[in-house]
This record gives C-alpha cells, structure tokens and sequence, in this order.
C-alpha cells in the first residue's frame, strides 16, 4: 500500500514539472516571436558624428545687416572710391592744377652796404637778401599712374630787405618772376618730392635809404638768371564746416623746399655801372590750392 502512494506521488511529482517546463517553454517560444516581428532600430557606425543642433536665436541681439554689392550705394550713404591706404581707403590724389601761395627767405650774393649801429654792431646788406611772398599757378597734366607726375609753374611776387637802425635804414626791393618745369615723384599715399628748375627774371631793382643814411639809387637791371629747387610736396583735407557732407579728397597741399639762384645785377651807367652777383639761397613755404 505504501509502495502504491509512494508510486502515485512520483507519478505526481513527474507530472507536475512536466507541466512547468512546458509553461516556461510556451513563454520563451512567445517572447522569441515578438521579438522577431518587432523592427529594431539600426545603430550608427562607429565614426558618424552626431549633428549638432543650431543654438536658438537670441531676442535681445540685433540682427546681422546683409552687405550692399560692391559698386551699390546704400540709401543716404556717400560714393566713396576704395583702392588707397588713408584713413577712408581712398585712392591718391593727383593734382593736375592748383593756385599757389608763397613765402621764402634767404640770401646771399655781393655785399652792397654795411651799416654801423650806436651799440657797436653791423649789419650787411646783400644783392640776393629778402623775404619773397608770391603768388602762381601750378600745371600737373602729365601723370604716369599715381607714381609720377610732370608738369610746369609760374610765380610772381616781391622781394625785399632793409638793414638799418632808429634813426634810418637802407633797403632793397624787386618783383622777381619764375618759370619752371618740375616732376613729382610720389613715395607715400600722401607725400611726394617737388623737383623744380627754371628761369628767373627780376623786375624794377631799386635801393633806397631813409633817415640820416644817405645813397643813390644804382638803378640796376636784373639779367636772366635760373633757378633749381628740392624739397616735398604733402596733400590734404580742407576743414569742412558742415561734418555731414562728404569729405573732400585733398584739395589742399603743402610743400617745403630749398631753392638756390644764380642771377647778377648790372648797375647803370649814371651809376657808375658794374655787376653783383645778386644769387641767394632761399627757404620756401608754398601752400596750394588743387580744385
């Protein structure tokens, strides 16, 4: 009897884990279908880069102005020409014409007189002494590119000098006329050299005295003479009184030279004739006007 339980509950046992196995079964075989009919998502390569997504706008910033085209104007802006270095980016400058404005000093040549002072000091006047002040014409038609300019110039004005004290003085006055051809080679944006040489022809030479210094005119008469000068030639902006309009492109003009003159005098007969070297070296400080 014992045998036939203990036989049924082996029976059972076997027959109960048979009935687990084939559960657990049942739920691997279904678990392994859905998960052969679900589609799985592909997996990128290993060197794809993630792409990154743009940062969001900002309200607070202002937006970025699209560029005008080259050439166009934008609306109230001003036509500027860019191909220079100055501070607009402006190209150079090339004065083709312009009024002149001149002032020199200087000397030299036959001494004419001496004259004592009451302290004991001299003072001497020359044939070539003065303070020149002129007033010309400048003419730059020929230009090669923006490196070389060519052309010519004329000045006519008054030169004099006196020496003297209190009491009296002695002087010197004459209208000297130039002509000249000059180049002027550019070495910067704005700065080139001024290399000028000509002619030079001085009209009505006189000497004249005043006071207790007494003389007699030699009623001179200036030969031609010529003239070389050097120096450099610097171009600006005229002062504008309205800010809002363009800036101008350099009408003004500097330059600053060193002239020598070879010229002589011839006195006249009544004065007992003769000749002086009247040449001078002379500073020059010319302002230009280039419309």
């Amino acid at each position: 009897m014992a045998n036939l339980w203990a036989n049924r509950g082996v029976s059972a046992a076997v027959l109960l884990l048979g009935l687990l196995g084939g559960r657990g079964a049942s739920a691997q075989d279904r678990t392994a279908d859905q998960e052969q009919g679900q589609p799985q998502a592909a997996s990128p390569p290993a060197n794809a880069t993630t792409p990154r997504t743009p940062p969001a706008a900002d309200d607070s910033e202002e937006p970025r102005r699209a560029r005008a085209p080259a050439g166009v104007v934008p609306p109230g802006g001003h036509a500027i020409r860019r191909n220079g270095d100055d501070e607009d980016n402006r190209p150079p400058r090339n004065p083709v014409w312009g009024l002149m404005l001149v002032f020199g000093f200087g000397g030299g040549g036959d001494d004419l007189v001496k004259v004592s002072l009451s302290d004991g000091s001299t003072q001497t006047l020359s044939a070539g002494d003065g303070i020149d002040g002129s007033l010309g014409l400048m003419l730059t038609p020929v230009w090669v590119g923006d490196a070389l300019g060519i052309g010519v110039s004329g000045t006519l004005g008054y030169k004099g000098w006196s020496v003297g004290g209190s009491n009296g003085d002695i002087s010197i006055g004459r209208f000297p006329f130039t002509a000249g051809v000059h180049l002027l080679p550019r070495v910067a944006h704005n700065w080139l050299l001024l290399a000028r040489g000509g002619i030079d022809k001085e009209a009505d030479v006189s000497v004249s005295c005043s006071g207790v210094i007494s003389c007699t005119n030699p009623d001179a008469t200036a030969n031609l003479g010529w003239f070389g000068e050097a120096g450099f030639y610097y171009t600006f902006d005229i002062l504008k009184l309205n800010p809002d309009l363009p800036k101008p492109e350099q009408h003004g003009a500097y330059s600053l030279t060193f002239r020598y003159t070879k010229l002589t005098y011839t006195a006249s007969d009544a004065a007992g004739g003769g000749t002086a070297d009247a040449s001078s070296f002379m500073i020059y400080n010319t302002f230009y006007y280039n419309p």
